[in-house]
This record gives structure tokens, C-alpha cells and sequence, in this order.
């Protein structure tokens, strides 16, 4: 069980984007994400962290030796409308693209 409390965002409530294309420049309202930070329940030195928004879940989950990751995988198509696939993996289960790695001595 996760012991998790909301946490403010690196972006402040009602902040907009601007964009500039071919048409001009124009506001556009970012889109809300909440965040939340905590421990898993009992576990000492655990840490776990969330964004959650716009239908998308990222985070971690740290426990002794393991982190968990929360990723967003792709989409995909559900009787026409698309969909946001997560997955959830351990870092440990992960074949680095470049091994040895260049500080590996």
C-alpha cells in the first residue's frame, strides 16, 4: 500500500502556453496534471512518485531493491477511439542499449 499526498507541480495553476505557427500567435491553456509523492506504507528509505493527467499515469516505486516504473507504452484502437496503453516494469528488467556502459571499468 502506497502512503501518497498530493504535491504542487512544477507549473503554476492556470499558466498558459503560447504558440506561434502560420496563423499567428495564440494562448492555449495547458493541459491539468496532479502530482503525488510518498512512501510505500511501512517501508523505511521507499519512495514513490506520480504524475497523473490527461488519461496518462507516470511514476516510480522505490522498495529495497526494486523500482517499479509506471510508462505510458503507446495507443491503441478500441471501437474507434484511442486509447493509452501503461506498462508497468522493474528497472532491473532493462538490457541497457550500450553494455558495458563507458564508466564501467
Amino acid at each position: 500500500m502506497l502512503d501518497i499526498e498530493p504535491v504542487p507541480g512544477p507549473v503554476a495553476e492556470g499558466a498558459r502556453a503560447f504558440v506561434k505557427n502560420e496563423s499567428g500567435t495564440f494562448a492555449a491553456a495547458l493541459p491539468r496534471i496532479w502530482f503525488f509523492e510518498g512512501t510505500v506504507a511501512g517501508e523505511p528509505g521507499s519512495s514513490a512518485s506520480f504524475s497523473v493527467g490527461g488519461g496518462v499515469i507516470l511514476g516510480t516505486v522505490r522498495c529495497g531493491t526494486t523500482s517499479l516504473v509506471i510508462a505510458q507504452a503507446g495507443t491503441v484502437e478500441i471501437d474507434g477511439v484511442q486509447k493509452i496503453v501503461h506498462v508497468i516494469y522493474d528497472e532491473r528488467d532493462i538490457i541497457p542499449k550500450f553494455w558495458p556502459l563507458a564508466t564501467d571499468a
